[in-house]
């Protein structure tokens, strides 16, 4: 038998979840009211807007929605509603904050990490001691000047953590690290995972159905080819290596992103 503040905190992890849901069609109107201008205009706003919320729906993975209600309900089952309020707390801010993501082309710098803070903090809950993470940057750097695409950094982060962290036999090590080179105006992010590495990883997803993550990159590449074709003096680039050890055998992947400031 549930206590009242455990069914208060299932009811309002059910509440959130409708109001994502009501949000998401919010915006999606909000959008197509704000359109407007010659047809060249028009055609090119319905594109950057479908791969906009083409990205909102690959972040806000349905199952990792799931799981984090589910991880909530665990825990009342639990009676630890103390736990189980601190993790909806936690939830909520991030929906928060990725529907903030999607009213913007652009976040700042900080508003970036925070958020990737909230994901890393919310997925350390569930997988526990599974993976180490660490975020930094230089320290000279505006983190509220400087600008990224918004719902860019999420799909590399949680490609490492359950297609290369997650199939380790002991824990891994994620980092995140922003780098600004001020002589070239550029942003340089490294995503670097100790994992399986993505041919081993190829092999399990290959038993699996469709993953969710990969059409998120995807989205993210054709976001990419669409930022390079507007700036025409710099690019955006993204390259993903294997890394192996000396002995050859595959010890992660580097995600390294460089952009106009």
């Amino acid at each position: 038998m549930y206590s009242q503040v455990a069914l208060g905190i299932l009811t309002m992890a059910g509440i959130i979840f409708l109001l994502i849901t009501g949000a998401v069609i919010v915006i999606l109107l909000a959008r197509k009211r704000k359109i407007e201008g010659d047809l060249k205009a028009v055609r090119y706003e319905n594109e950057l807007n479908r791969v906009e919320l083409a990205s909102l729906r690959a972040q806000m993975n349905p199952h990792f929605i799931f799981n984090c209600l589910n991880s909530i309900r665990l825990l009342t089952e639990k009676h630890e509603s103390e736990a189980a309020s601190a993790y909806l707390g936690k939830f909520s801010k991030l929906i928060r904050n990725n529907l903030e993501q999607a009213r913007s082309d652009r976040n700042s710098l900080r508003f970036e990490i925070q958020t990737l803070q909230l994901y890393l903090e919310m997925e350390s809950l569930r997988i526990k001691d599974k993976v180490r993470w660490t975020i930094t940057h230089d320290e000279a750097m505006d983190l509220d000047f400087l600008e990224i695409p918004s719902m860019f950094l999420q799909p590399y982060v949680e490609n490492a953590i359950w297609h290369g962290l997650m199939h380790r036999d002991t824990p891994g090590e994620l980092s995140i690290r922003f780098e600004e080179d001020t002589d070239k105006e550029l942003l340089r992010i490294v995503i670097e995972d100790n994992g399986i590495g993505r041919a081993a990883s190829a092999v399990i997803n290959q038993q699996r159905s469709k993953q969710h993550q990969s059409l998120a990159t995807r989205i993210n590449e054709e976001r990419v080819s669409r930022m390079n074709k507007k700036d025409n003096d710099e690019e955006t680039q993204v390259v993903i290596t294997d890394l192996f050890d000396n002995h050859g055998n595959a010890a992660g992947t580097r995600v390294f992103i460089q952009m106009p400031l």
